[in-house]
């Protein structure tokens, strides 16, 4: 039997989802969301009209706080689907969401800053990988 790509072993492929939750639009002191401290990734919705009797936890791979700055959010999402990238696999990021709940900021950020998005982020950690290993990096598209 001729061994070829087909043959090799399948590389793992995992589809990973996080939240991000953005500041509410007015100040509240009603709680409208909690963090699980004993499980990571685990958000509960609170209706505040329910008075705690309508709750609804999702899990997620990771939940990022509203205090979550930009660059604590690209490493987890994009970091690893870069580097991988760059070793030839495919990969993906996608934001999904109400309007106006921040994909656009959280993709492409504000600026140059450090407010700077995943999308700008992940082309900076690309030509610096490509600058290390000495190789370039090359852009072709069609």
């Amino acid at each position: 039997k001729k061994e070829g790509k087909a043959d090799a072993e399948p590389q793992s492929s995992v589809v990973k989802t996080f939240v991000r939750l953005r500041p509410p639009s007015q100040e509240s002191e009603i709680d409208l969301f909690e963090l699980s401290s004993t499980r990571p990734g685990v958000i509960t919705i609170k209706d505040p009209l329910s008075s705690g009797r309508c709750e609804h936890s999702y899990e997620f791979s990771g939940v990022f706080p509203v205090d979550y700055d930009q660059e604590r959010v690209f490493a987890p999402i994009a970091g690893h689907i870069v580097n991988e990238a760059l070793a030839g696999q495919s990969g993906c990021v996608l934001a999904y969401g109400q309007t106006g709940s921040g994909k656009t900021y959280s993709i492409f950020g504000e600026g140059s800053g450090p407010r700077r998005g995943i999308l700008p982020r992940a082309v900076e950690h690309m030509f610096a990988q490509g600058r290390a290993v000495g190789d370039g990096v090359v852009v072709s598209f069609l």
